[in-house]
């Protein structure tokens, strides 16, 4: 019986790579790798064991940790932690899952929080997660990222029925827009006003219609064809109606009461401060002139 194994993982993910091991090193950091070699229904003389779901950077990963050959989070990254964090909970490492954690505590940003909020929805990672609404709650440029784009459509669900959004609803319409367009793309469907709806699906239905400017929703169902002209009707009379309606669209502001742009913490009807020469994107509310989702403000 050979002391070594070789792992072959990485189809799936269109990149198979073959890993060489120690099964006495395996078989000692994992229950999992012991019964994998050694259990009353395995062929003690196996010495190929194929993986095509892994990722290979993941199990590249996990060999590093069982080995110890090297800082448990050298090699992590926001494209492989989770994957990696799937490879421990598969294989029963805690020490490695620990690792990952701590990776993702000390890495997570505004500007990666969808990346990470995407994996750790599919991961069931709770704790990750509540850390990633957090940001996405309270800093404005999130709905921007292009990361927006690629969120799978639970987690843009999830998204959009949050009441703390920080963000106005003009640009969550707008967001949503972008993402069916997207969408759309990756389906290789045409971007048509009926397959945008397809796509988002019950996500549409979250989106605040009601709370848009008169402006925007009329470009939402006369030029973009989001909207029906039944569905625009019955917007306008809702906001016009001194008794409102049943609507079939979420019609209560969002409740968020702390925003943050960068670094800058905006709580309402408090003054900001930043420093002198310093660029500090706020959001508008435009009285006059051409509509502009965001604007800079140059502090002299």
């Amino acid at each position: 019986m050979s002391e070594f194994v070789q792992f072959v993982v990485g189809r799936n993910h269109g990149q198979e790579k073959t890993f060489s091991a120690s099964k006495s090193s395996l078989d000692n950091a994992s229950p999992m790798f012991r019964a994998m070699f050694y259990g009353d229904a395995t062929q003690t003389d196996t010495c190929v064991i194929r993986a095509d779901d892994v990722l290979p950077d993941a199990f590249s990963n996990l060999l590093s940790h069982v080995q110890c050959r090297e800082d448990p989070l050298a090699n992590l990254s926001p494209h492989n932690v989770f994957a990696t964090m799937n490879i421990a909970l598969e294989y029963h490492l805690p020490a490695l899952l620990q690792h990952c954690c701590e990776y993702v505590s000390r890495s997570l940003r505004a500007s990666n929080c969808l990346l990470f909020l995407d994996s750790a929805v599919r991961l069931g990672a709770a704790e990750c997660v509540d850390a990633c609404w957090e940001l996405v709650d309270t800093y404005i440029e999130v709905l921007f990222l292009d990361d927006f784009t690629a969120l799978q459509q639970d987690t843009l669900i999830m998204l959009l029925r949050r009441d703390t959004l920080v963000v106005d609803e003009n640009n969550v319409y707008r967001a949503a827009e972008k993402w069916a367009f997207a969408a759309c793309a990756r389906k290789n469907l045409d971007p048509t006003a009926a397959n945008r709806r397809q796509v988002l699906g019950e996500a549409f239905y979250l989106i605040r219609f009601p709370l848009l400017t008169s402006d925007l929703l009329t470009i939402a169902s006369m030029k973009m064809g989001l909207l029906s002209q039944k569905e625009l009707s019955d917007i306008n009379h809702y906001k016009n109606a001194t008794i409102k309606p049943p609507l079939q669209f979420p019609t209560a502001p969002r409740q968020a009461s702390v925003s943050r742009i960068g670094g800058v913490e905006l709580r309402h009807n408090e003054p900001v401060f930043v420093n002198q020469g310093a660029e500090c994107w706020l959001p508008a509310k435009v009285i006059a002139g051409r509509p502009a989702a965001r604007c800079c403000v140059a502090v002299c």
